[in-house]
């Protein structure tokens, strides 16, 4: 993935969530790479109204994944998760405080 990409991929969000701070979850199971540009993007203010529950393969894949998300601190939480159950759940309890935080 590229920062062209990223850049249509937050369009299409922002398109879909109509200004609300969307929580989404992000199957990266068969990606092959994210380019440094793109990280630094994802991580940046144009992503700040999402929350995102990232997808991925194997234990492996969450501890290289852990360490970018550390070295690019998102402005929203970001969590990896290696069971699709558990990434919606850990989405849906923060559905509530989003809502909460647009009433603000």
């Amino acid at each position: 993935m590229d920062l062209a990409d990223a850049k249509e991929n937050m369009a299409s969000i922002e398109i879909l969530a109509k200004g609300q701070k969307v929580p989404v979850l992000v199957d990266i199971r068969k990606s092959i790479g994210v380019s440094q540009k793109c990280r630094a993007y994802f991580a940046g203010h144009d992503a700040q109204k999402i929350q995102s529950a990232l997808l991925i393969s194997s234990p492996l894949s969450k501890m290289i994944g852990n360490f970018f998300i550390g070295f690019n601190k998102t402005k929203f939480p970001a969590k990896l998760f290696t069971n699709k159950k558990e990434a919606v759940e850990w989405l849906s309890s923060h559905l509530k405080d989003n809502n909460d935080e647009l009433q603000t």
